[in-house]
Order: C-alpha cells, then sequence, then structure tokens
C-alpha cells in the first residue's frame, strides 16, 4: 500500500503571516505584474494553506488594499517627521514634504506604482485605506494653510492647492520610477523617448526634483493686486 506523504505547511507567529504575504506580494508585482497576484500563489511561495492566507484577507483586493494602506501610512508617517522637526518657515517644510514623496517612490516603486494603479481606483476602498490616505492629505492641506498665512501661496481652498501641488510631484515620481525622465547623465532629466536607450528606474532625482519644487510653489505664489484704474 502506498504512502501519501502530504507537503509540509510552514507556521507564523500571529501577525508575520500577514506582513509575510503583503512582501511576497510586492515581489511578485516586482517580476510579473499586480494580475499576477493570487491567493493561491502567495500561498505556494510562502509555505503556508490558501485558508491560512484567508484568515488575513477576504480576498486580493483585500490584500493589494493592506499594501496600498501600508504605503500611504507610510508617507503619512514621513510627513509627520518632517513637520515635527520643521522650522518657522512653512514654505520650507512644503518643499521638504515634496521631496520626501518623490523620495519614497524611488526607495519603494513596486508599492507607489500599486497605491495608484487602476485595480484600487477601480473599486470600493477599504475605509482604513481611505483614512490612510487621508492622513497624507491633511498635513499638505495644513502645510498649505501656513504658507497662506506667512504670505507664500495664494488664497484659496487649502486642499485644493495642496491636490495642485500633490499632482506635479506625482507626475515627476512616476516619470521617474518607470523609467521616462532619466537623471544619470544630466541633473535636470532626459526624456528617455528622445534618446535610443531603454529606461531604467532612476534611484537620485537629481536637479529635476528641486526645479519642480520651486516651479510648482512658484506657480502658487500670490498673484500682484490688480492696479487701480485711474
Amino acid at each position: 500500500m502506498c504512502r501519501i506523504i502530504m507537503p509540509k505547511t510552514k507556521t507564523y507567529h500571529h501577525g508575520a503571516l500577514r506582513q509575510a504575504l503583503i512582501s511576497e506580494a510586492l515581489n511578485i508585482i516586482g517580476k510579473k505584474g499586480v494580475s499576477a497576484v493570487t491567493m493561491r500563489g502567495l500561498g505556494q511561495a510562502l509555505g503556508v494553506s490558501r485558508t491560512a492566507a484567508y484568515r488575513h484577507f477576504d480576498n486580493k483586493h483585500d490584500l493589494l488594499c493592506a499594501v496600498a494602506e501600508d504605503g500611504f501610512n507610510a508617507i503619512a508617517d514621513r510627513y509627520g517627521k518632517i513637520v515635527e522637526e520643521a522650522g518657522p518657515d512653512a514654505q520650507t517644510t512644503m518643499a521638504a514634504l515634496g521631496r520626501a514623496y518623490v523620495h519614497f517612490a524611488q526607495e519603494f516603486p513596486n508599492m507607489f506604482r500599486l497605491m495608484f494603479s487602476s485595480e484600487l481606483a477601480g473599486q470600493a476602498r477599504k475605509p482604513s485605506l481611505r483614512a490612510a490616505v487621508h492622513r497624507s492629505n491633511l498635513v499638505l492641506g495644513a502645510t498649505v494653510l501656513q504658507c497662506q498665512k506667512q504670505g507664500v501661496i495664494r488664497q484659496g481652498d487649502p486642499q485644493v492647492l495642496a491636490n495642485i501641488l500633490w499632482a506635479g510631484m506625482h507626475g515627476l515620481a512616476r516619470l521617474l520610477v518607470d523609467g521616462q525622465l532619466q537623471t544619470d547623465e544630466q541633473e535636470q532629466g532626459v526624456p528617455i523617448m528622445t534618446t535610443d536607450k531603454a529606461g531604467t528606474l532612476q534611484k537620485k532625482a537629481g536637479l529635476v526634483l528641486d526645479q519642480m519644487v520651486e516651479a510648482l510653489l512658484q506657480g502658487l505664489a500670490p498673484k500682484p493686486a490688480d492696479s487701480d484704474a485711474t
């Protein structure tokens, strides 16, 4: 009579499997894309049963939301540290927040891409993910408000103006992590499509980051008062 040997499964301490699933999902995303992530595949990669994975996440979307939530909380934590250590100049603080956003994207490109992927944008998101996004947005809005009080950013809804600043920094971050803007040879950046070279993820932003921050802040500076008609 043949004896059937069942494959052994690994055991994880409470909470460790959740983080392992998130880490492995990011690993798969980096190699094959979001579509390649499956609960079964994650369980096999980690040597655990699919049932064990489902104890932490209801489905793939739930898992992806958790990955994105970790990312937004990480950005909010970085923002919080900058504000905590900031001096009195709100414009300097805002510039530091913009740089921190781009640096996060360069440090965690796979997570960054997922955070703003169509897979998450096209479906309902968990309250905890929305709360994490709100955390980082609040810091930007509050810093814009301080800039307004100091007269370096025009009047208007602080959150709307913060969204404009975020959009500019996000665009630069995405170009850098997708290899569309190369900064190795020329610090001010070279669009890869204007060359015959292959684009690579840029670990350093170069001078273009400082120029982008300066341009955005100058663009939102108060407008000179119109001269009175005489």
